[in-house]
């Protein structure tokens, strides 16, 4: 079926698997909660209109999927914040120092995420404002300021969306999005980069390939 195709009701549905109406209203309803179809009062369900089936890409890189895809950058905001326990802690300052943080929407084939950076001021100043329209982050420290990246950290975990990152992803609050977080050092293991990026989660996907025996093999990120 195609996305904007209307779906058979409950009950034709359960005669059409086999089964009672209260796993054909559960399934529909984590659909709904996914974002992958819609139900309109009077007229029936639907397919998302936005919905495609995800491509697979291999990555080349931490961000080798976005070129691979493509990405369209949006600058959102550039402002000096405190750093708090956490980012304090891994810039290595003392309290009351503050960082600055860098606000940015992009678009992966009509899906936007959010993201957001924080780096030492003295280092931020040196980043070319018109760079950020057309580059990640870390290919501006590399490329641009020619600074050798060393060691990265990343956790990926489920949240629910606040207010803001709701209002840039153009979803509900409290909708489930993915979150990830990186922490970039140069080689000499001096701070460079902390960034958090924002997907929504019903477009969200990985996928790790693994072999026995030996650890990782590979990976391929799903959209």
């Amino acid at each position: 079926m195609k996305p904007g195709s209307k779906l058979p009701n409950e009950l034709a549905l359960a005669k059409m698997y086999g089964v009672s109406r209260i796993p054909i209203r559960q399934a529909l309803a984590q659909l709904d909660q996914d974002g992958l179809i819609r139900r309109e009062h009077g007229r029936g369900t639907f397919i998302a209109k936005d919905f495609q089936r995800p491509p697979v890409v291999k990555l080349t890189g931490i961000t080798g999927w976005e070129v691979a895809l493509g990405t369209k950058h949006h600058f959102l905001a550039e402002e000096t914040v405190p750093a708090s326990g956490q980012l304090a802690e891994f810039f290595e300052l003392a309290p009351g120092a503050t960082l600055t943080r860098f606000r940015r929407l992009r678009v992966v084939e009509g899906a936007p995420f959010c993201i957001i950076n924080y780096m030492p001021n003295a280092l931020a100043k040196r980043v070319n404002r018109t760079d950020l329209q057309a580059n990640t982050m870390l290919d501006i420290l590399v490329k641009k300021l020619r600074i050798p990246l060393g060691k990265m950290q990343q956790s990926i975990q489920a949240i629910a969306a606040d207010t803001e990152i709701a209002g840039h992803l153009d979803i509900e609050v409290m909708r489930p999005v993915l979150l990830i977080e990186n922490y970039t050092r140069d080689r000499r293991g001096r701070p460079m980069l902390y960034s958090q990026s924002f997907y929504r989660g019903n477009q969200s996907k990985y996928l790790v390939e693994l072999q026995n025996g030996s650890g990782r093999k590979g990976m391929a990120a799903v959209r």
